[in-house]
């Protein structure tokens, strides 16, 4: 699972590259047709990605 804390964006997928596949699509979207600047974020904005791994599982 994948979640945007900036905004109200969540996804997932079955492979990391899928996930971040996925958060940079729901990104766009949520975003599209937005007033950037409005929001506070640059016109060409950069995701900035955390993960966490269970390291039980690693």
């Amino acid at each position: 699972m994948a979640e945007c804390l900036e905004i109200a964006v969540v996804t997932q997928g079955k492979s990391l590259d899928e996930t971040m596949k996925n958060l940079h699509e729901a990104v766009e979207l949520h975003l599209q047709g937005e007033d950037l600047a409005e929001l506070g974020l640059a016109p060409n904005p950069t995701l900035l990605v955390t993960m966490e791994f269970d390291l039980a599982h690693a």
